[in-house]
């Protein structure tokens, strides 16, 4: 119904409208456009982020709508401390976290591939989001992948392509990388400070 049909543009306009200003004020500034790699880069790496947000969302639904279940059934919350520092997910932890996701896209690819297979396309954004989230999970967290669109200047910040001189010279280390230390640019700023207050405190020991 028309109704329907407002009711989607105006909740899909309250989720672009941020993104959306938000790649209008870099382009406005010559400077930061320079910043980010240029007119092209940034609304290829918009349209990059557009995608992933895209497959993440029916994801992240899934895991509310989980959450807000188990509250209203008497589960008690705990505040685990968070996992901040980078690390690859392995496969058997991410379908330990996402199989309900992965039940829920089966199971709706199904119904509707029998019941109206002519809505399958108009689906697909959604439920490839939820089939793939397993691998989607275990791609996203290597480290890898992100130092790849940092060197194309792809989805990545100023600081990242031309790190600050005060971030010159630090170093960090990945579980996938070698044992010895090596040159880790580019840096988030994240993981550069962190490096900084782990050398600060090898020093003072």
């Amino acid at each position: 119904t028309q109704a329907g049909i407002l009711l989607f543009a105006a909740m899909v306009g309250m989720t672009l409208a941020p993104k959306a200003l938000g790649i209008l004020d870099v382009l406005l500034v010559a400077s930061r456009r320079a910043a980010y790699g240029g007119t092209r880069r940034i609304l290829a790496g918009a349209a990059t982020e557009m995608g992933f947000s895209i497959l993440l969302a029916p994801v992240v639904s899934v895991a509310q709508t989980i959450f807000m279940g188990g509250l209203l059934l008497g589960r008690r919350v705990a505040w685990d401390p968070q996992l901040r520092d980078g690390r690859a997910v392995p496969a058997s932890e991410a379908l330990r976290g996402l199989w309900p996701q992965t039940a829920v896209g089966v199971t709706a690819a199904t119904t509707i591939a029998v019941a109206a297979p002519s809505a399958l396309p108009w689906a697909a954004p959604i439920l490839t989001g939820l089939i793939l989230c397993v691998p989607l999970a275990c791609l996203s967290s290597r480290a890898g992948w992100g130092r790849r669109l940092a060197r194309l200047r792809l989805c990545a910040t100023p600081e990242e392509t031309a790190p600050p001189s005060a971030l010159h010279g630090l170093w960090v280390r990945t579980p996938t990388e070698p044992a010895k230390a090596v040159p880790a640019p580019p840096l988030t700023m994240p993981r550069a400070l962190s490096a900084a207050a782990v050398r600060v405190r090898s020093r003072r020991r």
